[in-house]
């Protein structure tokens, strides 16, 4: 047990819960895998790597919770928790986070060498989401780069920057200001020291808030550009918020959703006056840019 520097869960999920099960473990402070099932297109095989300071059953209590948050607890598959021993440790999360290459992007949590012709952007496995192996990540960061071929924006802001991907990205194609907001504290923290370790501290702003009532959404309002990637009641219930200080002409990147729950959002933005602009989808998830 002394060598023990890691509990390791592991599960295929359904698709469709990957997401909310991902979320309701967060608070755990997980470092996350998720992967393909060969031979079935319906499933992840999702890997957690938890901090062994935590006590085992409090883990397994949490995991348990978040199961049954995501719909996918069954009382018959005990939570099995495997001790990663110190040799293995270092071996087991390189290979859990290879670089994830996307369009334009190259993005690794470990340090490796970036291709000449892709931007780099340094996301630790680590708790906050969106490490960039996330279909939804991949989604908005196709829609961004269409984008920016055909303007350069100038006022940005990430709506549940999670780890500040997004926000990130922005800051390096276009060194664009970036108001990134998350109710989480501990993600907003993250996406700071994020901010600094991808040199882009003065173009990314992290703060604390509730969605668009957090402070200072207002104050630098209108934005060119918003990247909403929450999930669907969130974006339906911050619709109104979000066109309220979009620009004018200005491009809202939106995803968190199935490609089933893509109309019900594009009706709810459409009714507040925002215009399709292009759609994208990868592993039944999908997004929109949409205009005002």
């Amino acid at each position: 047990m002394d060598n023990i520097v890691s509990w390791k869960y592991q599960r295929q999920l359904p698709r469709t819960n990957t997401d909310a099960f991902e979320q309701a473990l967060e608070h755990m402070e997980p470092a996350i895998d998720v992967g393909e099932v060969k031979g079935n297109d319906d499933l992840w095989l999702f890997t957690a790597f938890f901090n062994t300071e935590t006590p085992r059953k409090q883990l397994v209590a949490a995991i348990e919770t978040a199961e049954k948050v995501a719909g996918i607890h069954d009382e018959a598959q005990p939570i099995v928790l495997q001790g990663v021993q110190d040799e293995d440790w270092q071996a087991n999360v390189v290979h859990s986070f290879p670089p994830v290459v996307e369009s334009g992007f190259f993005i690794y949590g470990f340090d490796a060498e970036v291709p000449e012709d892709k931007v780099g952007l340094h996301i630790p496995a680590g708790m906050a989401f969106g490490t960039g192996e996330h279909a939804t990540t991949a989604l908005c960061l196709r829609l961004y780069e269409a984008e920016t071929a055909k303007r350069t924006f100038k006022n940005a802001l990430d709506m549940g920057a999670g780890s500040g991907i997004l926000a990130m990205a922005a800051a390096k194609v276009q060194e664009t200001p970036v108001l990134a907001v998350e109710i989480d504290p501990p993600s907003t923290e993250v996406c700071h020291e994020n901010a600094v370790n991808n040199c882009v501290e003065q173009y990314v702003t992290s703060i604390c808030g509730d969605g668009f009532n957090a402070p200072g959404v207002d104050a630098r309002e209108p934005y060119d550009l918003i990247f909403a990637n929450i999930l669907r009641n969130p974006l339906l219930e911050m619709a109104e918020g979000l066109v309220n200080v979009l620009a004018d002409g200005g491009i809202a990147i939106l995803s968190g959703f199935t490609v089933e729950q893509r109309d019900d959002i594009r009706e709810a933005y459409g009714k507040l006056g925002l215009k399709e602009v292009s759609t994208d989808e990868k592993d039944n998830w999908t997004a929109l840019c949409m205009t005002k």
